[in-house]
């Protein structure tokens, strides 16, 4: 499946979630984006790369769950 989203370019992009199926099966959905440039491997904030990081742990970890709270 193929969807058009807009995305909040100060934060970062998730890898996937998991998401309950219609039948009760919980499954790993992979996101893939296209069109964009520069995205850290590491914490996945646009704009940077992997040798410019300069986030710490605990704030990727804040971010991830704010943005998995928002799903």
């Amino acid at each position: 499946m193929r969807i058009i989203v807009w995305i909040n370019p100060n934060s970062l992009l998730l890898a996937g979630c998991m998401l309950k199926r219609d039948d009760g099966v919980i499954t790993w959905v992979d996101f893939h984006y296209e069109r964009v440039n520069k995205v850290c491997n590491r914490c996945g904030i646009i704009r940077h790369s992997t040798p410019h990081y300069t986030h710490l742990n605990l704030d990727i970890e804040r971010m991830i769950n704010y943005q998995m709270d928002s799903i």
